[in-house]
């Protein structure tokens, strides 16, 4: 293991490639699955391990049913390697853990593409060789020249050449902050760095590891999500056997229901979750109060206090009020992390952060997921040629991704490759 906490690929990295792709997530395995059926040189670099960002959320049920994330060619190349193998059905909505443990996980041992796995390897920074960000302004010569890849491996560090970047890193690892506008409240940076453990940014598993630290405790729940009704789904089951558990949520909107709803949703666990946020925003229960139209202006940590371990301040409709909490659940959503390619000519939107094409397609479709227009490759290309941000990642800010979203994305940047001869 390395200082990131990694599984290390114990073979020596090659120097070159024709395709690199960031992150052993399912769009880049998927990605780098298809490459290697074409017979492609391709190189994964992934920091930690496969499907890591998954496997943090791995307790949560996905909205999509199996059918809907996976690729056509990866349950090919499974049948070839492990005849024996049993996928999950194409209805069943798998949580996080299983789709993992038994879609991912096969498929980065599938002989010919286990090799091209490199984990613990950490793309650091991605640029041009010999050329700077500002040279030949969204010019085809920019593929004369191969990008440049800086990795970080265990205690060493050295460039990779390729001709074709895929950038599937995800976004889990960058949350937003809580404060008012997404920026950090005042003491909210204080309390990532000495409280940490009770601070928590993401989904929380509140019925199973973390049950302990929950129960019987006053959480404040920051968000109105998804994510944040998946949260109260679980709090509803908790409060069963802990009657002491007490929830203050926050959310920024002021309707009388939080959740969008949609006629005949197809998502099924979608719609449950909806429901239930808008009966708890509606009348909630003894052990829940709900503060609509709020946000977050203050924290305060008191380690030592009777009380609680933070002290909250939060705008409410009502001015000011202060709580007492001992937990901080905040589902605030994700930001890209673009430092890996700010060498690179990407064009970004000022609203959500994704790539610019794309991001405006989002910005002018329908809120439902699922009745979003393809994806074709004029929305996926960047000015930088040949370089592609594909994924959760491509959505920036924008939280209407699905998994079969990005499969497609994949079909059509690697036909794309195809057809320019990588």
């Amino acid at each position: 293991m390395d200082r990131l906490g990694a599984e290390r690929t114990v073979r020596p990295i090659p120097a070159t490639s024709t395709l690199a792709v960031v992150g052993a997530g399912p769009i880049g395995l998927e990605a780098a699955a298809w490459a290697v059926s074409h017979h492609w040189d391709v190189a994964v670099f992934e920091k930690v391990r496969v499907g890591h960002h998954i496997c943090q959320w791995g307790h949560v049920k996905l909205f999509s049913p199996f059918r809907m994330n996976h690729s056509n060619w990866g349950p090919q190349l499974l049948k070839c390697a492990f005849p024996d193998l049993t996928l999950p059905s194409e209805s069943a909505c798998t949580t996080g853990s299983e789709y993992v443990q038994r879609y991912l996980e096969p498929l980065s041992r599938v002989p010919g593409l286990s090799e091209r796995i490199f984990l613990g390897a950490e793309v650091v920074q991605i640029g041009k060789e010999k050329l700077a960000k500002k040279d030949w302004i969204g010019d085809a010569k920019r593929t004369q020249h191969p990008f440049r890849i800086l990795l970080h491996n265990g205690n060493t560090e050295f460039i990779h050449k390729t001709r074709a970047v895929i950038d599937a890193s995800g976004v889990y690892s960058f949350p937003q902050s809580l404060g008012s506008g997404n920026i950090p409240a005042p003491g909210e940076l204080q309390a990532k760095s000495e409280a940490s453990s009770h601070l928590h940014y993401g989904l929380v598993d509140l019925l199973g590891q973390h049950r302990r630290q929950f129960e019987g405790r006053k959480t404040l729940l920051v968000g109105g999500g998804y994510s944040a009704a998946t949260a109260l789904e679980a709090f509803e089951q908790l409060v069963q056997s802990a009657r002491e558990t007490k929830v203050s949520w926050v959310n920024l909107s002021t309707g009388e229901e939080p959740y969008y709803r949609f006629d005949n949703d197809p998502l099924p666990y979608r719609d449950d979750l909806g429901k239930l946020g808008n009966r708890l925003a509606a009348a909630p229960p003894p052990w829940l109060d709900y503060f609509a139209g709020s946000s977050i202006e203050e924290i305060s940590r008191r380690p030592n206090g009777d009380q609680g371990t933070f002290e909250v301040v939060i705008n409410s409709q009502q001015g000011c009020e202060k709580l007492e909490v001992d937990e901080i659940i905040a589902n605030v959503g994700f930001m890209p992390d673009n430092s890996i390619y700010r060498q690179l000519q990407v064009h970004e939107c000022y609203a959500t952060s994704g790539p610019m094409k794309l991001a405006a397609t989002l910005l002018g479709g329908s809120p439902d997921c699922l009745a979003q227009k393809s994806q074709g490759i004029e929305t996926l290309r960047n000015p930088e040629p040949d370089f592609f941000i594909l994924g959760n990642k491509s959505y920036g800010t924008n939280s209407t991704f699905l998994l079969t979203h990005g499969i497609k994305q994949v079909e059509a940047v690697m036909n794309h490759l195809k057809g320019q001869c990588i």
